[in-house]
């Protein structure tokens, strides 16, 4: 298994180190752990002041050694008698220039922090996090703990929530986890009930039985999961909610305390070619 681990010394990129470094990945897997140095002016100013000192070799060569001493250091956590530890610093613009690796190198797994250094890292999901999420060519794990013991798994019967289910089945390194299948049934009925149903109470009624068929077919989304879960060495039980997707998928994690949410990148949806699923 290849693993690219993004890197830049912060809170969030020390859980996803300690968070790889947890994970019982398999016996000869290579890490590469990343960091991105910007070039220029980008460097040493903001864009639109971009300053560059008189000295700007010397400074850039002192931070290149100072990126590559911070993941040596980091590094000594990941490294083990069955797995490579490599790592790199990439130039450019932080979200392309590990885009740009991702594509070159082709690794099973991406791993971010949630949150970064900058301005606005207190934001939930950094712009950089979100922007690797969104166009990633694999799988990404966006690293809020530093362990894994529980998760919850979204399906919706899409294909990408399908992928996510044969994702977890060949990566063994989730064998055993308690995993809780949910998934989620929209109630109401469209643009008449958002209205309170008082708008047009017969589309309301109309839906209902469209609604029981729904669950119907949703319930048995989960006990296929489950079952395929179940048969991939993981504790998989499984939950039908009701309501909005990503505030439901939430609450159910909450409710188990769960440490990880699987879903796909892509639900169900009338725009599939989102890059990003707003749920």
């Amino acid at each position: 298994m290849r693993i690219l681990l993004a890197y830049d010394g912060s809170a969030g990129a020390e859980a996803a180190r300690d968070l790889v470094a947890h994970l019982p990945i398999p016996d000869g897997s290579a890490i590469t752990l990343v960091t991105a140095l910007e070039r220029g002016p980008d460097l040493f100013g903001a864009p639109e002041f971009a300053v560059v000192p008189h000295d700007a070799t010397e400074a850039e060569g002192l931070l290149l050694a100072d990126l590559q001493d911070m993941l040596r250091s980091a590094s000594a956590a990941l490294r083990g008698p069955t797995r490579t530890v490599d790592t790199r610093v990439v130039r450019g613009r932080p979200a392309s220039a590990i885009l740009d690796e991702a594509h070159a190198i082709q690794p099973d797994l991406l791993v971010v922090g949630s949150r970064g250094h900058g301005p606005f890292a207190s934001v939930l999901l950094g712009s950089i996090s979100t922007e690797i999420v969104d166009h990633a060519p694999c799988p990404v794990l966006v690293a809020r703990h530093p362990a894994v013991h529980q998760m919850v798994v979204g399906v919706d019967g899409s294909a990408s929530s399908a992928h996510a289910l044969e994702v977890l089945a060949r990566w063994r390194m989730f064998n055993g986890l308690p995993a809780r299948v949910v998934s989620v049934a929209a109630d109401g009925g469209g643009w008449a009930s958002s209205m309170g149903g008082g708008f047009y109470p017969a589309w309301v009624d109309l839906r209902a039985p469209h609604r029981a068929d729904e669950h119907e077919e949703l319930l048995a989304v989960s006990r296929r999961a489950a079952d395929e879960l179940l048969g991939a060495g993981m504790a998989a039980t499984l939950e039908l909610r009701h309501g909005d997707p990503a505030h439901e998928l939430i609450g159910a994690a909450t409710a188990a305390g769960a440490d990880l949410i699987v879903v796909g990148s892509r639900g169900l949806s009338t725009l599939p070619r989102l890059l990003l699923g707003s749920v």
